[in-house]
This record gives structure tokens, C-alpha cells and sequence, in this order.
């Protein structure tokens, strides 16, 4: 008889997480089916400098070119920066410019 209250117990807990569960599941869907059936409908146009470049543009195509846009960013921020006081030469060997080669500094180790 007691192992029956424990599974009756179990069973209780067990239904109220499968509701919980459904519940959450149930609200991302009817958010995510929101936002879906909004991005359908959405459109914009792109503007640069007060004249228009694209007209009705949908908002998914939107945010594909905010993420494309980003990563160039990302990109672009890595290239390194030369010294501006370096002079450039065109390298025929390497095919590309490139500063003078200098000899490294001769130093000593210590003792």
C-alpha cells in the first residue's frame, strides 16, 4: 500500500512537468509563428545619403544583409594597419608591395 501513495506521487509530479513543458513549448511556438508570419509581411527601403537604393525590400532579406554587413565588418577590423612612415615598393618576386628589408640589430646576450 505505501509503494501505491509513492507512485501516485510520482505520477502527479511526473503530469505537472508535462504541463509545464507544454506550456513553454506552446508559447515559443506562437512566438516564433508571430514573428514568421511578420517577417512575411515586413518590407522596408534602403536608403544611403537621402536617395533611395532599393524599395520594398522584405525584412528577412533585411537582416541577412545586417549579418553579411557584420561579418565584413568583422573581416575588416582584422586586417593590420601598416606604419605610414614605411615606405612601399612594388616586390616583383613576392608579386605585391612591400616595405625594405632591413638586416635585424646585432645584440649581445648577457653573461
Amino acid at each position: 500500500m505505501n509503494g501505491d501513495i509513492w507512485f501516485v506521487a510520482d505520477s502527479m509530479h511526473c503530469h505537472h512537468g508535462f504541463l509545464k513543458t507544454f506550456t513553454k513549448a506552446s508559447n515559443l511556438f506562437d512566438v516564433t509563428a508571430t514573428q514568421d508570419w511578420v517577417n512575411c509581411e515586413a518590407r522596408a527601403d534602403i536608403e544611403v545619403d537621402n536617395t533611395t537604393i532599393l524599395k520594398n525590400v522584405p525584412v528577412t532579406w533585411l537582416l541577412f544583409l545586417e549579418k553579411q554587413i557584420s561579418d565584413l565588418h568583422s573581416f575588416v577590423k582584422q586586417i593590420p594597419v601598416l606604419d605610414p612612415a614605411a615606405s612601399l615598393a612594388w616586390d616583383e618576386n613576392a608579386d605585391c608591395y612591400g616595405t625594405q628589408h632591413s638586416s635585424p640589430s646585432k645584440f649581445s646576450v648577457g653573461k
